[in-house]
């Protein structure tokens, strides 16, 4: 709710409201709502879960659903089964495909594998063929004790993952690093930890905990700073010429280096190949929404620097510029590697092309548009 107590949407959540019908039970439906009412999809791929119930109370099985249609959860699994142990607390968390049978997830796992201790609990991970697997990070498992979070290798021993700390902990919504010793590391560019704001977008942290300004965090969570930088830009780049065009270029070129591969978290190669699987979450997504019109905008204006009457085919630089970024970004486990980053980003670049051709034909060259 908002400050007046109206129903509002949270971004950073997904949705407004959440209502939970059980059918009996066994048995219950989850919906997803925004403030109107009006169903929502979820990051996930989904706006309803069907749950099953355990003798006992507590959830079982999670199937997914968008409308009437059973989905695929965008981390690659259908389903979600918990199993309990004889003290009612969880023991095994298994993610099954359609069929019911188990399957790896995005994070490489199938299976997770729980015991507790006095301090709190340990998760191991198994893959579809009930075998050790090591996961997305590079840990074969984990240790939860209150707000730390200790990552394992396959014997238990603490290790460091790609991302570059073996240790974390929650501090008042602000996650810190750590290395195997338990002392602060910075990651990426100097952040020693991260804290989310309202939209859903991570805010890095220097040592004292405080955030770091930096360049594309400010643009991330000010899109109309973004809007307005990418009007300015583009009719600026549209009437230079020469060598300072060339050097606008370069700089701008450099500019998105900065904001796509630059003071990333590095983490394993990993990638996303399915043709607009994000813009199908455009609308009930804000964060998902943010992320594309930032990737538009950024190429905007480079559209515009590129174009150029002698030269037909400079319109390619903004596709082959995103191509390349993408590949770097799966080669080195810096960011995630996504085809819809590509198809954004090429079209803000056509754009910005066909933006800078109609402004130098109608204002440079008047007669010529008159005359087409």
């Amino acid at each position: 709710m908002d400050p007046s107590g109206q129903i509002t949407f949270a971004a950073n959540k997904g949705y407004a409201v959440l209502k939970e019908t059980r059918i009996n039970a066994k048995e219950g439906i989850l919906r997803y709502y925004d403030e109107a009412g009006e169903p929502v999809k979820q990051s996930g791929g989904y706006d309803t879960i069907y749950r099953t119930y355990t003798s006992f109370g507590k959830a079982e099985t999670d199937t997914y659903y968008l409308g009437e249609e059973q989905v695929e959860h965008k981390d690659g699994y259908y389903q979600f089964h918990r199993i309990y142990g004889t003290n009612r607390r969880i023991c095994e968390m298994h993610y099954l495909d359609r069929e019911g049978k188990p399957v790896c997830n995005s994070y490489y796992y199938a299976i997770i594998r729980r015991t507790y201790s006095d301090t709190g609990y340990t998760d191991m991970y198994f893959d579809e063929n009930d075998q050790p697997v090591r996961a997305y990070y590079g840990q074969d498992g984990i240790r939860k004790e209150g707000s730390r979070t200790t990552y394992l290798d396959r014997e238990g021993r603490v290790i460091t993952t790609t991302k570059g700390y073996a240790i974390t902990r929650t501090d008042g919504g602000k996650m810190f690093y750590y290395d195997e010793q338990g002392k602060p590391v910075s990651i990426g560019q100097g952040q020693y930890g991260y804290i989310k704001n309202e939209y859903g977008i991570k805010v890095f942290l220097d040592a004292e905990g405080e955030p770091i300004l930096r360049l594309d965090t400010f643009l991330h969570t000010h899109p109309e700073v973004v809007f307005l930088m990418g009007i300015v830009i583009t009719v600026i780049a549209a009437f230079l010429k020469g060598k300072l065009r060339i050097l606008c270029l370069i700089l701008y070129i450099l500019f998105i280096g900065i904001m796509t591969i630059a003071f990333r978290e590095s983490a394993s190669s990993h990638g996303q190949f399915i043709p607009f699987y994000s813009f199908l979450e455009f609308f009930g997504n804000a964060t998902v929404r943010q992320g594309i019109l930032n990737n538009f905008w950024l190429f905007v204006p480079l559209g515009t620097l590129v174009y150029s009457r002698e030269r037909k085919r400079t319109w390619l630089i903004p596709i082959l510029l995103s191509l390349l970024i993408e590949a770097v970004q799966f080669v080195t486990g810096i960011g995630l590697c996504e085809i819809d980053d590509v198809i954004s980003n090429s079209v803000g670049g056509l754009i910005g092309y066909g933006v800078a051709k109609i402004l130098r034909r109608s204002i440079c060259h008047p007669e010529r548009s008159e005359g087409s």
